[in-house]
């Protein structure tokens, strides 16, 4: 009888760390999905951008950062290395494509940033399949 209730236990435990690590990756990851839709989004036709939107651009990518920098050891353990890199060569590519005036490059680098931060959240989201 005591195994058994040592097993129940235990199948409650993991369960547990299983809802709370789906629900940390899927908050942290939308948290950042909302602070890089903050990153403006300038036109290829518009050639005054880069004085009209670098505060915007600077405020949301130091806020990106810092949120960043603040859960990428957590997320590492819980996802992985790979995943965890993609995101932050998305973000290092936005970041240098907007600072070249390379527009159409920077928008499709934001997109990617914003894709790979979504898949992470739907990957990570709990559901009985993700569990099984």
């Amino acid at each position: 009888m005591k195994i058994l209730i040592l097993a129940i236990a235990i199948l409650v435990l993991v369960t547990g760390v299983v809802i709370w690590e789906s629900r940390y990756v899927t908050v942290t990851a939308a948290s950042l999905i909302r602070t890089a839709e903050q990153m403006p989004s300038p036109s290829v036709s518009d050639t005054d951008h880069a004085s009209q939107d670098f505060d915007t651009f600077q405020r949301a990518y130091t806020e990106f950062r810092k949120t960043w920098d603040d859960t990428v050891r957590i997320l590492c353990l819980f996802v992985g290395h790979t995943e965890t890199e993609r995101i932050e060569a998305a973000l290092e590519e936005t970041g240098v494509r907007y600072l070249s005036d390379d527009i159409p490059g920077y928008r499709s680098a934001r997109n990617k940033l914003i894709a790979e931060l979504q898949k992470l959240r739907d990957l990570e989201k709990f559901s009985f399949d993700s569990f099984t």
